[in-house]
């Protein structure tokens, strides 16, 4: 889905946010990854948002971010350890998917840098609208 992780949790939402949810947009233009979850698809007893929450994570998520996102919400927000838990659940069967590896004729390093530059899990660390307009992805726009 569009937004952020942490307007998903409630937390702070300030620009960095924003950032999150343009990118998405131009990526769901591109038709490259699909975020959206039918719920009638979904097997019964399992919650819409924790898909979308674990998409998100093995998209965008390496250790780093993980963690300064979990800084940034705080060891007192609920959320804290549902994030947690989503993060440790990656493993053999159930491998993440990082978009900084993904291949293929659309999919060129400038726009893997720019999308990962700007859904980087850690607000603090993602592209401001400044460093997004300068990126080389937008230089013949």
């Amino acid at each position: 889905m569009w937004r952020s992780p942490e307007a998903h949790t409630g937390g702070p939402i300030e620009k960095p946010s924003d950032m999150f949810s343009g990118i998405v947009c131009i990526y769901a233009i591109t038709r490259l990854i699909v975020h959206f979850v039918d719920e009638a698809e979904l097997p019964e007893g399992v919650d819409k948002l924790a898909v979308v929450l674990e998409r998100q994570i093995s998209l965008f998520a390496d250790e780093d971010g993980i963690n300064g996102f979990l800084r940034y919400i705080g060891e007192n927000s609920p959320w804290h350890e549902i994030f947690s838990v989503i993060k440790t659940g990656f493993g053999d069967e159930q491998p993440r998917r990082p978009f900084a590896l993904w291949e293929g004729r659309m999919i060129d390093d400038d726009f893997k840098d720019f999308v990962c530059k700007l859904t980087h899990f850690d607000p603090t660390k993602r592209f401001t609208a400044q460093q997004a307009l300068s990126h080389r992805w937008l230089a013949d726009v």
